[in-house]
């Protein structure tokens, strides 16, 4: 009995402060070689972020949150690599975010890649992703310029965000911590 008034405290606490969780995810796609001659690259799809929203809502999820409990949601890093050898064969790529209902804008972006690059560390633009997030699908698109590689080449991308929940959700997360 006498514990049940510092539990009833740090839950008070963990309501009133607002709940950060960060969230790594992974995407990959092989970029087709096209032999000796060469070719134009025109887009780079990024196979496995069409599920992102659903990566997201999962990991808030097992911190208690719902989708209406976003404050705020910023991606703080996305970096291209290829385990496969070099990233040069881009000139160019903008990574773009669109869900239905919210205006598809850019996400991060290189405006050149060093001869040699091996991995490539994306500009990121000041972008809220919560309302993509909270809406029904969320999709990830790249537009890509420079020549195909000579052999198929794979490109991991690896993003970060830091998402952040009202009280509602942070509470949520502590009643959930709790049980």
């Amino acid at each position: 009995m006498r514990f049940r008034f510092p539990l009833l405290a740090l839950g008070l606490l963990a309501c009133s402060e607002l709940l950060t969780v960060d969230i790594d995810d992974r995407a990959s796609t092989v970029v087709d070689g096209a032999g000796a001659l060469g070719g134009v690259l025109g887009v780079l799809q990024l196979a496995g972020w069409d599920g992102l929203s659903v990566t997201v809502e999962d990991e808030l999820a097992n911190q208690g949150v719902a989708k209406g409990d976003l404050v705020s949601a910023e991606l703080t890093s996305l970096v291209l690599s290829s385990p496969d050898g070099e990233l040069d064969f881009l000139t160019r790529i903008d990574v773009y975010v669109e869900s239905p209902g919210v205006e598809k804008v850019r996400l991060a972006y290189a405006d050149e890649v060093p001869d040699g690059a091996t991995t490539l560390a994306l500009t990121l633009e000041d972008v809220d992703l919560a309302p993509y997030i909270e809406a029904e699908s969320l999709a990830i698109t790249t537009s890509a310029e420079g020549v195909a590689p000579v052999e198929d080449t794979t490109v991991d991308a690896d993003l970060a965000l830091t998402v952040t929940a009202t009280p509602r959700g942070a509470c949520n997360a502590a009643g959930q911590a709790a049980r």
